[in-house]
């Protein structure tokens, strides 16, 4: 009974020596994150006269390894092994047998090991972590040495890796492929330039690629290119309502969506009838127009035409000016105080104004005086000049002819 309990509480002693210094190696930050989660586990050898405790060992591949060794005394004194987890994330840790190392231990002679020497290799326990459910949800393992308490480390031997470089463009169609040979370490891979290509910019263009013992952190890599677009010269052609051409000229488009505007031309206007702008999208393809027209008309300024406006002997009664725009205009004779149009002549005249002109450059009406009726006296007399009556009789325009009226008697 003595002996149990002083093995009691040289486990419990050596339970609190592991976390307490495993709370030191964090504080100090002298674990990398990897070796510091493994950690987490200690392995101690105890006997009635002594105990050690198990280190990490510090390599890569070896994040989940413990090294532990036995000095002869613990062989002698046949040791407890026990493992304890400093953070409490396993429930237990046990054998591939199921038995438990993180309860009373299991003896040296009981473990069935093979000495794993001066340095890591295939000689280890194997540790199952598992939760309360039972679930192993860790495995480490544990190399057990009675020969060196500091492990010998090979250096690993990372050979090269040939990484597949693939170029596709817009389209995800294959233009090249590589291989770009990778050490170990870091290596960039850069796209390498391509005729009539550039780089898609919205993809990288650089890729680290890290080798490792462990392999590469990729198999492939690929770059996205897009077809390089040269700038197109578009002829563009000014035509007149005529189809005379009245200027051309050209503009360059480069790649995407131009907008090619009618430029103003002096005495002209663009017809209404037709487009005054065209888009040109250039793509690797070209572009998809060749040429651009634009449809112009001359402009046509309004013109003054002289109204006059004689009588009957062409004697000039008043004028005046009549503005006559685009197109048809019909002028119309004004009436005048005192005067009639003349029946036999037009009161209209239709007026055409276009680029070359109008059709006529003045416009004459011609008036009659009007004539107001006249009331006539007529009296009747008799042989000895006495007035028997009178009366009167209205006259229009021209010749009227008054007859004596009967008188009786």
């Amino acid at each position: 009974m003595k002996t149990i309990g002083m093995n009691n509480r040289f486990r419990q002693a050596g339970a609190l020596m592991a976390a307490l210094l495993l709370a030191l190696a964090t504080l100090c930050g002298g674990i990398n994150v990897r070796a510091e989660f493994m950690s987490q586990l200690s392995y101690t050898l105890m006997w009635e006269t002594g105990m050690v405790q198990s280190s990490p060992v510090n390599a890569p591949g070896y994040e989940d390894s413990s090294w532990l060794y036995i000095p002869y005394d613990a062989i002698i004194a046949d040791a407890q092994l026990t493992a304890a987890d400093a953070w409490g994330q396993y429930a237990r840790l046990i054998l591939p047998d199921g038995r438990e190392l993180n309860g009373e231990g299991i003896p040296l002679s009981q473990l069935g090991y093979m000495d794993s020497g001066m340095e890591p290799g295939m000689n280890y326990l194997q540790i199952q972590g598992q939760d309360a459910m039972g679930q192993t949800i860790g495995l480490f393992r544990l190399f057990l040495s009675t020969q060196t308490d500091t492990p010998v480390i090979q250096p690993a031997v990372i050979n090269p890796v040939a990484v597949l470089v693939t170029c596709i463009d817009e389209n995800n169609n294959v233009i090249t492929s590589y291989t770009r040979d990778c050490g170990a370490g870091s290596t960039v891979i850069t796209a390498d330039p391509i005729d009539g290509y550039d780089m898609d910019p919205n993809w990288p263009g650089q890729v680290e690629v890290i080798v490792t013992a462990d392999g590469t952190n990729m198999q492939d890599v690929t770059f996205r290119y897009i077809r390089k677009i040269n700038p197109v010269t578009i002829p563009v052609t000014c035509i007149d309502e005529n189809n005379n051409v009245i200027t051309s000229y050209a503009r360059d488009c480069g790649p995407g969506s131009t907008v090619i505007t009618a430029d103003p031309i002096d005495g002209y206007d663009m017809d209404p009838g037709w487009p005054g702008q065209v888009e040109v999208v250039v793509t690797a393809d070209g572009a998809n127009v060749q040429e651009v027209t634009f449809r112009y008309v001359r402009r046509i300024n309004p013109v003054a035409i002289l109204v006059t406006c004689v009588d009957e002997n062409n004697n000039v009664i008043t004028s005046y000016t009549r503005d006559c725009g685009a197109g048809s205009t019909v002028i119309t004779a004004d009436p005048i105080d005192g005067y009639d149009m003349d029946p036999g002549w037009p009161g209209q005249v239709e007026v055409v104004v276009t680029a070359d002109g109008a059709n006529v450059q003045e416009v004459t009406f011609r008036y009659v005086r009007r004539i107001n009726p006249v009331a006539i006296l007529v009296t009747c007399v008799d042989e000895n000049n006495n007035v028997i009556t009178s009366y009167t009789r209205d006259c229009g325009a021209g010749s009227t002819v008054i007859t004596a009226d009967p008188i009786d008697g």
